[in-house]
């Protein structure tokens, strides 16, 4: 949805390592630009949320790193 329509809270779904964030209040880029003292609770709810996902990527491949270095040793 665009920016404009009332919304207290991020609508999250993920499916089979595909991630959707609805923002009510929020146009569809909004959570990523930088932080705002009037941002809406739905578009913090969202920067959380993604913060949450990449540092799952990035866990993720240290782990893959960790694991390959160790079998090449």
């Amino acid at each position: 949805k665009e920016g404009g329509e009332e919304g207290t809270a991020a609508d999250i779904a993920s499916v089979g390592g595909n991630h959707w964030v609805l923002m009510p209040s929020g146009a569809h880029h909004l959570d990523l630009r930088g932080p705002d003292p009037q941002d809406p609770e739905d578009v913090i709810a969202a920067r959380q949320y993604e913060e949450v996902v990449i540092r799952g990527w990035i866990d993720e491949y240290a782990l893959k790193s960790a694991a390959l270095v160790l079998k090449n040793a």
